[in-house]
């Protein structure tokens, strides 16, 4: 994904708000990054199906 403000906060890629850097959990079995602002994160729908398929099978959906 990349950054929604390039070259005023961030220069890495981020959400508008946190950088996908840091995102990252020591032991991570899976991780993705998904074309969502921060504060949509909640409202989308794409994001609810991932946190499901992570819950129910351990890791995120492939597409």
């Amino acid at each position: 994904m990349s950054g929604l403000l390039p070259g005023r906060i961030f220069r890495a890629p981020n959400d508008g708000k946190v950088s996908v850097a840091a995102t990252h959990c020591p032991g991570e079995g899976d991780h993705i990054t998904l074309p969502v602002a921060h504060t949509a994160m909640i409202y989308t729908r794409p994001v609810a199906d991932q946190v499901s398929h992570f819950l129910r099978h351990g890791q995120f959906a492939r597409r």
